[in-house]
């Protein structure tokens, strides 16, 4: 878990007070993806929507706000990995607990009607983007590994916590204990198209470090709610998937791995400076992109 400074703690202490005293008016029965909305977008109440007009998640004012709003620079990913600058009409408060009240009020109506009742903070995440509440392609990547990060989970209400599920263990890759212990989410690549979960690895954090889909990961691993993994779980990739990082194993040549991951060993070879007769040592790190 990350260390806070004692401004940060206060930040959390405040916006989660907050968050309790009007949440159950709304039917909203998680804090921990709020609380991390409320930390990223506003960057710790840094940012000057969030100092200077108390709205802490980010939210434009739109055709149907009546109340004050302040025009600001801000940036929209309309194409994935496109940042594009623009001015808004955002939300101004006039108070931090009348900001956290705006944003159960924001999500209050039948666009947002998925995320009440919600326990699993993971799925109301989900659901925030699917209902279109920001643009950001890392969206859920980002909430997700704010909450693991910070802990952020500990702030849920005890009726929240999903129940214990037994975890789904894959078969064990021969060379594992060969590999070296890592927290390289590339170095700990083994065999084709798996991943070793390392010491505090998360299914969304291995997601960001893979700049996959977490929910791609879980589906594909039958993983189910609430996402629980294991250190030395196998974590089965996309087909499609090709590593920045590849761990020559037992057996492997240049023309085995680049089939493998549909690439041309010259290529591979060329971009490690490997010669004739391209020669390949067990544990040896490779360059695949």
């Amino acid at each position: 878990m990350a260390n806070l400074t004692s401004s940060q703690q206060e930040f959390i202490d405040k916006i989660v007070h907050a968050i309790n005293k009007y949440r159950d008016k709304y039917n909203i029965k998680v804090v921990s993806p709020i609380l991390a909305q409320a930390i990223v977008e506003s960057n710790w109440g840094e940012s000057k929507l969030s100092r200077e007009y108390h709205n802490y998640f980010g939210m434009k004012s739109g055709t149907k706000w009546k109340g004050k709003s302040v025009d600001l620079n801000t940036r929209e990913e309309y194409t994935v990995g496109e940042l594009t600058p623009k001015k808004n009409l955002f939300r101004a408060y006039n108070s931090l607990d009348e900001g956290v009240e705006g944003y159960f009020i924001f999500i209050n109506t039948k666009r947002y009607d998925n995320l009440k009742g919600l326990k699993d903070y993971r799925r109301y995440v989900e659901n925030l983007k699917q209902d279109g509440y920001a643009t950001s392609s890392k969206y859920i990547n980002t909430l997700l590994d704010t909450i693991d990060r910070l802990n952020l989970t500990k702030y849920d209400p005890i009726d929240a916590k999903q129940p214990y599920q037994k975890q789904i263990v894959y078969p064990h890759n021969p060379d594992y204990k060969s590999l070296p212990s890592t927290t390289d989410p590339n170095k700990a690549l083994v065999g084709k198209k798996t991943y070793v979960v390392q010491k505090g690895d998360s299914l969304s954090k291995i997601a960001m470090k893979l700049k996959l889909s977490w929910m791609i990961l879980a589906k594909l691993n039958k993983i189910e709610s609430p996402y629980t993994i294991k250190e030395g779980q196998i974590i089965v990739l996309p087909d499609d998937y090709v590593p920045e990082i590849y761990v020559v194993q037992k057996g492997d040549s240049l023309s085995k791995i680049a089939s493998t991951y549909g690439l041309r060993w010259t290529d591979i070879a060329r971009l490690n400076n490997i010669l004739s007769p391209y020669t390949l040592r067990v544990g040896q790190l490779i360059k695949l992109k």
